[in-house]
């Protein structure tokens, strides 16, 4: 709890939304792409195999 110790709390939360901000917009852009990558890599076989 830093912002509560320095007295900047309001620059707390902002960092904490724009890290969260910039880690949701990454998984938009990673979820196509291993969509297309798992789909094209395992045509016609099974994902998970049984032993």
């Amino acid at each position: 709890m830093v912002g509560v110790r320095t007295g900047k709390i309001a620059v707390s939360f902002a960092v904490f939304n724009i890290l969260a901000l910039v880690s949701r917009i990454a998984v938009t852009f990673q979820v196509p792409i291993l969509t297309k990558y798992v789909d094209h890599h395992t045509w016609g076989k099974q994902l998970i195999t049984y032993l």
